[in-house]
This record gives C-alpha cells, structure tokens and sequence, in this order.
C-alpha cells in the first residue's frame, strides 16, 4: 500500500506512515451484532486514538512498564494496544473474564498480571462497569473510553523523551493458552513482528479486505488478521468469537458480503460450518471472492477440507482456496506456509511406521496408510530442523522427530523465565561446534518430518490436548478428575487425545482405591461434570482402573502415550468405564412411550411444549450423543456434556426457533456463576416458558 509502512522497522512507524499515505481509508470495521451493527475506524482515526492514549499512559508510567489490557472484542481494544505501542509500554493482551466462571478465569488473569508485574490494566467503560476492581488486581485501571481523542498534540514521541523504539523494542507478551501452572509470556519484538508481515503480505491482494472471528487477544487473530492491517493497508472485518459460535454462518455471510479474499480458522471451525449453516444460508452465498483459507492452530484434517470443499463448492469455494500452514507463537506466528494458488498438499504414509518415528509413502489404497495434509515449507531466512528429541541429533530424511525453528520470527523468550527460555529457545543440534550454525533453535514441542521441503506434523511431544479449538494441558485435567473423590488415587491418572470421527477426543484413565465399595457411576459422573466445568472438556471415555493398571517409569512419573496404548489395544484392567457413544441415542426414543415415562414433576402445558423443544434442539445440537431421556427436569446441563460453546449455540437456536431473544447470559451468570451444575433442564425450561408470550409455544 505504502512503500514507507512496508519498510517500517516497528508498527508505531507503519500505523504512522499509513495515517499519512491514506488518512480516510477504513482500516478496521467491527461487526457489533455480528451481522449490520457496522463501528468503521480510519488510519487518521486510528492514528489519533492511539496517540491520545499513548499521551495519558506517558503522564501515568514510564517506558517498559507492562500494561494488561482487558477489553472484549472491538475497535477500543485494537486503540488501547497500538497506545501502548506509541507510549513504549509493553502491552499483555488477556482474555476478559468468563461471567459463567468468575473465579477460575479471573484467576488466571491476576497470575499473568503477576507474572508479567503488570502496571496497569487498560479496559473500556462496560468492562469496568461489570468486573470492577476485580478485575485491576494490583494494577492501576486506566478507563480508555473516558481519554478524549485529540489530534495528538499532547504526545511526545518516546525519542523526544530520550527513549528509542525499533526493531529491538518490546512490542507485547504473548500469554500462552492451556496450563494453569505459571503462565508463560512469549517476548514478541517489532522485528518479530515485522518479519512475519513481511510474508504474509505476499498473499495479499489490491483493495483486498480479510475477515476474522478469531479472538484478537492470541497469535492467529491478533498478529495475522489485526495488526497485518498496519503493514498491508488492506481493510479487515472483524466479529467476536462470540458471533461466530451462535451462529456460524454469519463468518462466510461476511466473506460474501464484503468480497473478502482471505481469513483464518482453526478445522473446528471449519467443520462447525459444514455441520450448522442450512441449505437456505447456503444458496445466499457467494464464496468465489475467497482466495486465501489459512487452516491453522491445530492438525490439519484432510476430512475436514473435503468436507468443507464439497459442502460449499456450490457456493463457489475452490479447493484450492485452503492454505494449510503451521505456526505458533514462540515463532510469532507463521513458521510455514505452501503455495497460495495450488491445492493443499496430502500425502499417503505407512500409519504403522509412523508409530515407530519412521517415514514411508504408500499407496491411499493401503491397508496401513495414513493421509497427512502438508504444512507448507519454511518461510525465507528462516530454518526447520528436524531433531530426534532425545539424542538432539539431526534426523534422517525418513524419520519422525521435533520440529526445531530459527530465524528473525523466533522471539527472544519467556518473560522473566529464564529457565524455561533456556530450555525451549536455546536449543542446539548435538555434536555442533561451539560457534557453528547448528543453533540456537527454538524448540517447538511438535513432532513431524519434511517430505521433499514439505512439513508434515504428526503430532505433539508435549502432550497437549486440543478439544474443538482450546488447549487443555494433561497434568490440568488430571489434578482436577483427582479431586472428584477422596477414593481416586493421587498421580494415579492420566489423560490423552484420541482420534474420533476425525476430532481430537479427551479420554481420561483414573485409578481407583476399593472400587467394590464406591458408586463408579456416579464417581464418572463427577469427572465428567468437574471436566465441564473447570475446563470446558467433555470427556470421550472415563475409565477407572486399579491404581497398578497405569504405567509408570522407573522414577514414578506417569507414561500417558503407554497408557494410551493399553486403551487403544484394550488391554487395560477396567473396574468401571462410560464411553459418550454408548450412550443411548435417538433410536432409543422409538421405542414405545412408556418406555420413558414423564417425571412426576415434568411440565405441563406451554411449558411441556417448550420442553419437547429444548430437549431436539439438545439432540439437535449433540448429534445424539447425550442420554435417551433428557425428559427428566432435574438433568443439569453437565450430565449432558453440554459446554460452554453448546450453550452459545444452543441460546441461538432457542432464540431462531421462538424469533426472538432472550437475557441467556445474565440467566446463565445468575445460576450457573458458581457451579454449572446448578443449572438443570427445568430451569432453563421456566426461563425460556416465563419469557415467552403467550401464544409462542403454540406456533
């Protein structure tokens, strides 16, 4: 767009030099209801708000000092950051708090605060107003809504105040997802940054506009859909995830609409569209302006593009529109990309080999093959290795290693860790000389091989467990199913992934003191609700096994991929075990109604209608997965397995399904803040019935 934004050595010097070059060019439009509701800013705009900012934060702190910011999803929030970037202080963007899980998420935002010694908590005047003092910890609140914009005059360049922002300069912490021990803050520079947009813009196009749903607050959507905006000068839509959950058809209507060429999405996402946009949204729409698919963030299923390929073909998607890539944010976002205007590629490899970290092409037609979606190759003036993570040796071109990266996109390290900066960005290959070039290397944790240039991921060396898009960390799930009863053995479990359908599921492997003496029932009833409810994790299987049954190194640490292997084989000693699809399903309701009686407290009326309801759209929206009779008002939403994205979802169809809204969310905070579980079947029924006029449930 500008020649002086593309040479830019940080992002305070694009935002400025597009502010210059196009001042009334729509940089952002934020999507408020997700569909009409349009908020525009300009560069000039954007320039002045950030500025203005950045003048109240130079009379608050000092240059470095670490401001969290905590926004919901908007046009303020991308304001608040790009202030922080012209004040010099480094920003920490966070998740805002859960309402439905207070405790549990404000917990996590006072331990990155503390992490990072976080000085301030930037916020706007709604977020206040809900989370309050709560929310600031020990940090200052700067209320941004209240800094009226000027036209800069009262911002002093941090080089006037005697400081230099460049390349080296510390632009924000990334916070990784998942674990609930010590967070850890990647250190992103704007030569980090910068890098990666030096590549990304290579697949942008003239006048383009991209489209995001993604949280703005992680690597994929804030660095690759929001802050690009700054060096490309092409214009980006964005929605809150939010918008996207209750009702993902609204993510490709806003492809259609405003003629998008690109965006990015996890294969959840993917795959919720296949499964929830109707033929009638479909024939509204028209994809043939998308050219740019980025799958990332996660496996990358060929299933799922077929699917998704097939399903909107006629909508005008080409195949060729996915872009299969890999990344994270340690290496500030993209570590590998293919070609923009091919398919993605997917190779056949022997399964059984792959099990032994060994590498060979076989026939799709094998009965030992396995497709694998290709990642793209490395970006230039950056390396991929691949290293046997024991040995720390180079791997032959025929095995499965770690990927190990560098490169100016690998950032500097973990914030105030050096421990853990030394373990995962200081790497180097076995046997290198001192001074060679054999690292540093940052090391990746993920395992894969390169086919002919190609990166293929296979897998995860830290046992990270990704469920519908979130990370969950095994030791987190294990210490909570642990605390489910006083019988469950300390370190005596184990949770993994598996593969079902083509997803990711969670499985959990529990050991378990006098079995004979306990209702196991009702013990994997409680691991499954304290699952939902901490973690937003419904689990595939629960199984309770004898403390013995579970592997065990010599030195007493848990062996999770040998226990995986006994599950897979059916070779574990099982006392008690629940599996989801065991479950009874809809067929089950065939069978003649007494088979199923009313509860003696089951509703009558507007409200046995509203109930008949709300149990389909439950089956609806679980694909049958959940118990035959839902019909019971005690049933609380965590017997369901029902998440927290279920409830998202099934809020949206309640409300398509009677044409009008509901106070979902202050329902849900007013009952479930505390406890899930609290919130049954019935209560979710009087909420919608007493909401109701009076002839609705009759239509």
């Amino acid at each position: 767009m500008t020649s002086a934004a593309e040479s830019a050595p940080s992002l305070v010097h694009a935002l400025s030099a597009m502010s210059e070059a196009v001042p009334t060019n729509i940089a952002y439009t934020f999507l408020a209801d997700g569909e009409q509701d349009e908020q525009h800013i300009t560069f000039r705009e954007l320039d002045w708000r950030a500025r203005s900012i950045a003048a109240r934060l130079q009379q608050l702190g000092e240059f470095g000092d670490r401001a969290a910011l905590v926004y919901e999803p908007g046009l303020e929030y991308i304001a608040a950051l790009l202030g922080c970037f012209y004040a010099g202080f480094v920003a920490v963007p966070i998740y805002p708090p859960d309402p439905m899980r207070m405790q549990r998420t404000l917990s996590r935002l006072h331990a990155i605060m503390d992490d990072a010694q976080a000085k301030f908590v930037l916020t706007g005047r709604s977020e206040s107003q809900r989370f309050g003092a709560a929310t600031a910890g020990a940090g200052q609140m700067v209320v941004t809504d209240d800094i009226p914009t000027e036209d800069g005059a009262d911002y002093r360049s941090p080089e006037s105040l005697g400081h230099t922002i460049d390349g080296d300069t510390l632009a924000f912490l990334q916070y990784t997802s998942g674990s609930t021990g010590r967070p850890k803050g990647v250190m992103l520079t704007h030569a980090n940054l910068m890098f990666n947009f030096e590549h990304i813009k290579k697949f942008d196009e003239p006048d383009a506009v991209a489209v995001s749903w993604l949280p703005m607050y992680h690597d994929m959507g804030l660095i690759g859909l929001v802050l690009q905006v700054l060096q490309s000068g092409r214009r980006t839509v964005l929605m809150s995830p939010l918008s996207f959950v209750k009702h993902p058809a609204r993510w490709l209507m806003a492809i259609s609409k405003y003629r998008a060429y690109a965006t990015s999405g996890p294969s959840f996402a993917y795959d919720l569209c296949v499964q929830k946009i109707s033929d009638e949204e479909l024939a509204e729409l028209d994809l043939s302006c998308w050219t740019l698919a980025c799958n990332g963030a996660e496996p990358v299923r060929p299933d799922t593009l077929e699917r998704f390929a097939k399903r909107f073909a006629p909508a005008g998607f080409r195949a060729e529109t996915f872009y299969p890539c890999y990344g994270l944010a340690e290496a500030t976002l993209i570590v590998s990309g293919g070609d923009k205007h091919a398919a993605p590629i997917v190779r056949t490899f022997d399964a059984e080999l792959l099990t032994k970290n060994r590498v060979r092409r076989v026939d799709a037609s094998s009965e030992s093959a396995r497709e694998i979606v290709g990642c793209g190759v490395s970006v230039d003036d950056q390396e991929i290795a691949i290293v046997d993570p024991q040995t720390l040796t180079r791997c032959e071109g025929d095995q499965v290693g770690e990927i190990w990266v560098r490169g100016p996109g690998v950032a500097k390290g973990y914030w105030g860790n050096e421990e853990a900066t030394e373990q995962t960005f200081n790497a180097r290959i076995a046997g290198a000389p001192a001074n060679g070039d054999e690292g540093p290397f940052l090391r990746t944790g993920d395992l894969g091989f390169l086919d002919d240039g190609e990166l293929f991921v296979t897998g995860r060396l830290k046992d990270l467990i990704i469920i519908r898009g979130r990370n969950h960390y095994p030791q987190d799930l294990e210490r909570t199913v642990e605390g489910c009863c006083a019988s469950l053995r300390r370190d005596h479990g184990v949770a993994f992934g598996v593969e079902v359908d083509g997803e990711e599921r969670l499985v959990i492997v529990q050991g378990v003191q006098r079995p004979q003496k306990l209702d196991l029932e009702q013990v994997m009833a409680d691991i499954r609700a304290a699952l939902i409810h901490e973690h937003e994790a419904a689990p595939y299987a629960v199984l309770l096994v004898k403390g013995g049954e579970i592997p065990k190194t010599s030195s007493g640490k848990l062996q999770r991929r040998a226990c995986k292997e006994l599950y897979l084989a059916g070779e574990l000693a099982v006392a008690a075990q629940w599996r989801a699809d065991d479950q009874p399903s809809e067929a089950a309701e065939a069978e003649p109604e007494a088979a199923a009686p009313q509860s003696a407290a089951a509703p009558n009326g507007v409200g046995r209608r509203v109930f008949d309801d709300v149990e389909s759209i439950i089956r609806e929206l679980k694909n049958g997965s959940t118990p035959a009779k839902i019909s019971e008002q005690s049933l609380f939403f965590a017997d369901l397995s029902i998440e927290s994205i279920d409830l998202v979802m099934l809020n949206e169809m309640v409300e398509r399904r009677y044409e009008q809204q509901f106070p979902f969310f202050d329902f849900m905070a007013d009952l479930g803040r505390q406890n899930q579980r609290d919130v049954s079947m019935g209560q979710f029924v009087e909420f919608i019935t007493v909401n109701l006029p009076s002839d609705a449930a009759n239509n």
